[in-house]
């Protein structure tokens, strides 16, 4: 199995992570798409491939590099971490044939308080 993980927030980032832990011990391969140095970091400190394009990119370029992404890696399943991919990272414009998963650390918790 392939899993890529497409992740804008660092919350996020720890979520897909420990899915992504928990798959690579099961003999998945693992690769992430993230859009911030301190989310690449993250990620590359548990030893995962990581490509690093910047937020700041133009969202079509944006795009572009992750449908390349998707097109040259073919994961098994894409988890977008992070509702926010959808505004600017990823919008294919071919849908992918494997399964779209979300994580999102905001709809688990929007409703508490923060302390």
């Amino acid at each position: 199995m392939r899993f890529l993980f497409l992740v804008t927030g660092l919350g996020e980032a720890a979520q897909g992570t420990a899915v992504a832990l928990y798959a690579r011990e099961k003999g998945a391969d693992v690769k992430f798409v993230s859009t911030t140095t301190v989310c690449h970091d993250y990620i590359a400190g548990f030893g995962f491939k990581d490509s690093l394009y910047s937020d700041e990119l133009p969202t079509a370029e944006l795009r572009d590099h992750v449908d390349r992404t998707i097109e040259e890696y073919s994961p098994d399943v894409i988890f977008c971490c992070n509702s926010k991919t959808t505004d600017k990272m990823f919008l294919p414009k071919k849908k992918p044939s494997c399964p779209i998963v979300s994580l999102d650390s905001n709809w688990l918790f929007e409703d508490m308080p923060a302390f």
